[in-house]
């Protein structure tokens, strides 16, 4: 058991990450969702944060989380740290029918989500529920800033859970579940996709 886990921990310095970005390739979600994770991960996406420190937004223009209106909007904070964030990652972990303390950083947020998962299409699943949380997020952090919905984290659930099951039924051979046992039954369902 104790070599099981070592084998999926992350190394040091860029092995871990090479680690993670094999992983991602393989995951079946789009390519966008793989890019935008990517962008990720190397602090690149367009958050207030990176946009006042490029120079596109001045001063005057409120940089703060829309989620939560309480810290500086940048890619560790909305995607981990935010209380709206945290809360979709805990409301995740109940759906599955566990409990987790959720880490700050992409990578060893992955590494924990991936955890004791075994079976090939079960991780595949598996890594497009966390693919989806992160691309759910983002989405809905977009939506709230650009569309003027209103901050939702029933909506958001929604909209991952649906989200991945289109993911996995599109792209996992054998993948045949309705998206009612899907929603309602996370752990048997992929007990059973072994």
């Amino acid at each position: 058991m104790v070599k099981e886990v070592y084998a999926i921990l992350p190394g040091e310095g860029q092995l871990g990450e090479g680690m993670f970005y094999k992983h991602l390739w393989k995951l079946p979600i789009p390519s966008k969702v793989k890019g935008l994770i990517s962008r990720g991960t190397h602090n690149h996406l367009q958050t207030m944060g990176n946009l006042k420190k490029g120079k596109i937004i001045d001063d005057t223009t409120s940089f703060e989380c829309i989620s939560c209106n309480s810290s500086i909007e940048i890619t560790t904070h909305l995607l981990f740290k935010c209380k709206f964030s945290y809360s979709i990652g805990a409301r995740c972990y109940e759906w599955y029918g566990d409990e987790r303390v959720l880490p700050a950083d992409y990578f060893n947020h992955f590494w924990q989500h991936r955890g004791n998962i075994n079976g090939k299409k079960t991780i595949l699943a598996w890594g497009a529920v966390w693919a989806s949380v992160i691309w759910a997020l983002w989405k809905h952090r977009n939506d709230i800033k650009f569309n003027g919905v209103s901050r939702n984290l029933g909506v958001a659930m929604d909209a991952l859970k649906h989200r991945a099951w289109t993911w996995c039924k599109a792209n996992i051979h054998g993948f045949n579940s309705s998206l009612y046992v899907w929603s309602l039954d996370l752990a048997n369902y992929l007990a059973q996709l072994i």
